[in-house]
């Protein structure tokens, strides 16, 4: 039988846990939504894997998918807003998007690495070729997604942090 938890068990910090989807219209919101789609486009073009350079792209994807999904999530329910005082919540999106952008132009460049020269030799009959380069173009647009939000928290993180 399930035990129901006491409201004052619930609060953490300076209130409840709510669902708030206002972040999501903001321009950083909008930009995660963007990441998230993204990534989750790369992950579905990339799959199955044929090249070992295909594995490090998509370990890169995975982990920034975890790390947005992390983030839309802090969002959504107003971690940040609970406990505020405890953890310095800018400078460590900061430092998770400007990974994931690290992550995704280092994949981008080995994965286009590997499958260059299958493209140039084979031409795009070979099995997945155009799969896995569409992937690689999406790869770019989502590193370009992760590189202004990670500049929009830097301005962020700069000027309101202070």
């Amino acid at each position: 039988m399930a035990e129901t938890v006491p409201e004052s068990q619930i609060k953490s910090g300076t209130g409840k846990v709510q669902i708030n989807a206002r972040y999501f219209v903001s321009l950083r919101g909008i930009l995660k939504l963007i990441q998230l789609i993204l990534g989750i486009i790369c992950m579905a073009l990339i799959i199955p894997v044929i090249a070992n350079a295909t594995y490090f792209f998509l370990v890169a994807v995975i982990i920034s998918l975890v790390i947005t999904v992390v983030w839309c999530f802090i969002y959504l329910l107003e971690v940040k807003e609970l406990h505020s005082s405890t953890v310095k919540w800018t400078l460590t999106e900061l430092v998770t998007t400007c990974f994931a952008a690290i992550m995704y132009f280092v994949a981008f460049i080995v994965h286009f690495d590997a499958w260059g020269p299958v493209v140039n030799y084979f031409g795009f009959s070979f099995p997945y070729a155009s799969r896995n380069i569409t992937a690689g173009v999406f790869g770019i647009l989502n590193f370009l997604a992760y590189l202004a939000g990670t500049f929009y928290l830097v301005v962020d993180y700069r000027f309101r942090s202070k």
